[in-house]
Formats: structure tokens, C-alpha cells, sequence
């Protein structure tokens, strides 16, 4: 029984090591689910559902509810965090830099559940803290438009910038700022 135990933890061991889009791939959780209903006030739909989850400081204290909503209401959509919200153009290759469930970046993050998971809509929950450039809502719109993906974006702290709003409009996706129930 110990050996068995131990090859299954050293197979948990070794799976975490995966490049992304094998370790996405192989992960029975990542059958996105599909979702019909509200989430947080926001209403949307998808067949597939993958979620960004923005973990950064400044998202402390909003966490601990976001993360029990989470696993209450949608406990099979796959996730990947991430340490910020800054929309930023992607370093070239930076889909290699995902471990442990952490994208490097939000664009890189939706671009791999697009690909890995067949996503066809996206719920990014950050805080809107971190100012986009030009490049990160560009690139963000081209992943978007590539891939069919629809952007809902549930804001806990800030309104998202114009620019941002008609990225996520142009998804035909949608916004809305809301405050989790502790």
C-alpha cells in the first residue's frame, strides 16, 4: 500500500512538472464545464469555461471568497492565476512559463486555456489595479478574435478603462463591477 501511495504522489510530482499544454491536456479537472447562470451578479454563458484569477496583493482580502464562490459554483472549470491584472504584451514564449496553475501574464493565460482546455468564453476576475497598455488590449483582442473566446471580466475594486470595456465588448463578452459577500 506505501508504494502504491508513493508512485502516486511521485506521478503527482512529476505531472506538475509538465510543459503547459501536456499537463492541460492530461488533466481529467480541465474538462471545462459548461455554465448558464450568474456568477457574482454577472450573468453569462459558455459550453466551456475557463477562469483567470488575478492573485496579486492587492486582491488579499477579496480571496478567501472569491476562491469559495469559485469551487461552489464552478469547481470543474479549469484555472490558471495570475500576479496582477496588467494586460501586457506576452514575452515570446512565455506559454512556457506556466507552473503550478500561475500564468505569467493574463494574455498568456487566456491564449493557453483557448488552446489547452477549448475554452470558448473566459471569466477574468482581478481588480482592475494594474494600468494595460495598448499592446497587452491589442493582443488580448487578437487571442480573443483567434480563438472565439468570450471575456467576461468581474471587477472587485476598480471599472476597467475604455479600452478595455470595448476589447471586452468586441468578445461579445461583458463587464461588471461587483464586491464578493464575505
Amino acid at each position: 500500500m506505501k508504494v502504491v501511495f508513493g508512485l502516486r504522489f511521485i506521478l503527482v510530482v512529476g505531472y506538475l512538472m509538465l510543459p503547459v499544454s501536456d499537463a492541460i491536456a492530461r488533466e481529467p479537472a480541465l474538462d471545462a464545464q459548461s455554465f448558464d447562470g450568474n456568477f457574482l451578479g454577472m450573468h453569462f454563458y459558455a459550453d466551456r469555461l475557463g477562469i483567470v484569477l488575478d492573485v496579486s496583493e492587492s486582491m488579499g482580502k477579496e480571496l478567501p471568497a472569491l476562491r469559495a464562490a469559485l469551487k461552489k459554483e464552478l469547481p470543474r472549470a479549469p484555472m490558471l492565476q495570475v500576479d496582477g491584472c496588467a494586460l501586457e504584451e506576452p514575452e515570446p514564449r512565455a506559454e512556457t512559463r506556466i507552473a503550478r496553475g500561475m500564468s505569467p501574464d493574463t494574455v498568456t493565460a487566456v491564449k493557453a486555456l483557448g488552446e489547452h482546455a477549448g475554452v470558448d468564453a473566459v471569466l477574468w476576475i482581478c481588480d482592475m489595479g494594474d494600468p494595460p497598455n495598448r499592446y497587452g488590449v491589442e493582443a488580448m483582442a487578437e487571442v480573443l478574435a483567434a480563438r472565439g473566446i468570450r471575456l467576461y471580466l468581474i471587477s472587485v475594486a476598480s471599472k476597467p478603462g475604455p479600452n478595455v470595456r470595448k476589447m471586452v465588448d468586441g468578445s461579445d463578452g461583458g463587464w461588471l463591477m461587483a464586491v464578493p459577500e464575505s
